[in-house]
């Protein structure tokens, strides 16, 4: 392909390349495609079950993790937040070892409680990116990252 890169077992993605291939999921990791397709779907249960037992989920709101009920209690609550989000995959790096590497952009509007915060109803755009480690087709754990200032400000609050 045009705008694949090919570093030694890495698969790299462009956007250009998904969009003209329309194989955007496709052409990632069969459970990192599930795992984004469950989001875009505001399927709670579906995002959960991309995950194994112990499997954990990390980002700048939990930097210490989560995982089991309180996974569930999370992506619960970011759909009642964002029920219309959705998540585009902009590039994809994948080791062939269990390592998927994302970058992303989400777009959704707040029309819910978001933790203490009433719905600002204000869209955001908000880039992103999220490292996988996969073990037997299920999630061990996702770290993901995004500027958090970059969100209160799309949302009107303050930094």
């Amino acid at each position: 392909m045009r705008n694949s890169h090919e570093h030694g077992s890495n698969r790299l993605l462009d956007s250009q390349t998904l969009r003209q291939t329309g194989k955007q999921f496709y052409m990632l990791n069969s459970t990192v495609r599930q795992y984004f397709e469950a989001w875009n779907s505001g399927d709670v249960h579906a995002v959960v079950d991309t995950f194994n037992a112990a499997g954990s989920y990390f980002d700048p709101t939990v930097p210490q993790g989560v995982s089991g009920s309180a996974l569930f209690a999370l992506v619960q609550g970011f759909l009642r937040a964002f029920p219309d989000v959705t998540f585009e995959v902009v590039q994809a790096v994948d080791n062939g070892a269990g390592v998927v590497a994302t970058r992303w952009l989400m777009r959704g509007t707040n029309t819910g409680v978001l933790g203490d915060l009433q719905p600002t109803r204000r869209f955001v755009s908000l880039p992103g990116a999220d490292f996988f480690q996969i073990s037997r087709d299920r999630i061990s754990s996702v770290h993901g990252y995004y500027d958090v200032r970059t969100l209160n400000s799309q949302l009107g609050l303050p930094s």
